[in-house]
C-alpha cells in the first residue's frame, strides 16, 4: 500500500467514516431478505460499498454466499449477506 493510501485509510478510520459506511452496509443487509452484490449495496445505499466488504466479513458480520447475476453491472458476482452471532450460535439473516 502507498504511503498516501495508508495515510487516507488512517484519516477515514480515526474519523468514524469506516464504522460509519459498515453500519450503513449492515442496516441495509439486514433489511433486505435476498444476498446482494456490491454494485447493488452501493446503487441503494450511495457509498463505496465494495471497500468495507472484506472488512466486514473478516469481523464475521457478512458472509459471502452464491454468485449470480448483478443486477446493476449485468455480471457474474458474488453475494453477501448479514450474519449474526447470536450468543454462539451463529447464522445467516
Amino acid at each position: 500500500m502507498r504511503d498516501t493510501s495508508a495515510q487516507a485509510f488512517e484519516e477515514v478510520k480515526n474519523d468514524g467514516t469506516i464504522a460509519r459506511q459498515q453500519g450503513i452496509i449492515l442496516s441495509y443487509l439486514s433489511s433486505v431478505s435476498t444476498p446482494q452484490t456490491s454494485s447493488e449495496i452501493e446503487a441503494v445505499v450511495h457509498i463505496k460499498a465494495h471497500k468495507r466488504m472484506a472488512e466486514l466479513e473478516r469481523i464475521n458480520k457478512i458472509r459471502v454466499c452464491d454468485k449470480r447475476k448483478c443486477s446493476i453491472t449485468g455480471r457474474t458476482a458474488i453475494t453477501y449477506r448479514i450474519f449474526e452471532d447470536d450468543g454462539g450460535q451463529q447464522r445467516l439473516l
